[in-house]
């Protein structure tokens, strides 16, 4: 499913849910999986400075699928699930440094963050 959206939601409870964000002038977001999966593709998505996603999983998982020049801070507050991040590593581009923030929890679940 695409979301043209520039503030992103996606739920996914006892289910699946597979996304994936266009917005030119991204402001961040919610993703929630709850005994659920999500599957989040923001290749296409661009934004400036940095933009803040919160995450909830608890007994599910959300997948991110984000550009390899993007950077990630993550303060997530794992309880019995992890937070990685499957990248090889940061790709430099000259441009300006863009910083996705992940902020939240993950109970009985997991965040994996990757790129193409």
């Amino acid at each position: 499913e695409a979301n043209n959206n520039d503030y992103f939601e996606s739920s996914a409870i006892f289910g699946a849910v597979h996304q994936s964000v266009f917005s030119k002038n991204f402001k961040g977001g919610r993703i929630a999986a709850v005994f659920g999966g999500a599957d989040i593709n923001f290749t296409q998505a661009d934004f400036t400075g940095s933009v803040v996603l919160d995450i909830n999983a608890a007994f599910g998982g959300i997948k991110l699928i984000i550009p390899p020049n993007w950077a990630v801070k993550t303060n997530i507050s794992p309880m019995f699930g992890n937070v990685e991040d499957k990248r090889m590593a940061l790709a430099e581009t000259g441009e300006e440094q863009k910083m996705l923030i992940l902020e939240g929890s993950v109970t009985f679940g997991g965040v994996e963050i990757r790129s193409f």
